[in-house]
């Protein structure tokens, strides 16, 4: 290899350095690395196709689903961020507020949050109807001792006056 120097110096031996010239020492040349075997595009295509075949789903084999059931117990020893998280489930409060054209009618209680994810509100919502719905609504919130974070808004689907046959003085 050539190394570019300055006009005025030389390379000078190893073995008979003088004191009055510079001493360049040059690197050893690294190893070159091994290059890789030849590349056999039918012995690559033979492989790909071999993992195709072992790993595709055979016609009429059933496709497999994952499926979260609840008939194991609940481990309880299990690592410390497993606990935290449990933990912080178990302080998630949900309630449900009913808007009727956009005044709220009726709330729950607060309900915890399962281990599912799911809430039961387990509440029945009396309305005196004087007049036909523009808009129904359930709003969903997230609470805590000092806040209420608003989750979803939900609308309920209003039937057709046509649909409905109310009895005089009701709806």
């Amino acid at each position: 290899p050539s190394h570019p120097l300055p006009p005025s110096t030389s390379i000078i031996s190893q073995q008979n350095p003088s004191p009055s010239q510079p001493h360049i020492s040059i690197p050893p040349e690294r190893p070159r690395p091994v290059p890789p075997p030849a590349f056999n595009e039918q012995e690559m295509r033979r492989e790909v196709v071999e993992f195709l075949r072992e790993s595709r789903r055979k016609p009429g084999e059933p496709d497999l689903t994952p499926e979260l059931n609840f008939h194991n117990p609940v481990t309880q020893q299990c690592p410390r961020e497993e606990q935290q998280r449990r933990e912080e489930l178990s302080r998630v409060r949900m309630k449900l507020k009913v808007f009727f054209n956009d005044q709220e009618v009726s709330s729950t209680k607060e309900s915890s949050l399962s281990s599912d994810f799911s809430v039961s509100f387990n509440q029945l919502f009396n309305l005196r109807i004087v007049q036909w719905p523009r808009s129904i609504k359930l709003k969903i919130f997230e609470t805590s001792l000092l806040t209420s974070s608003l989750l979803a808004e939900l609308y309920v689907p209003i039937p057709s006056p046509s649909l409905s046959h109310p009895r005089q003085g009701t709806m």
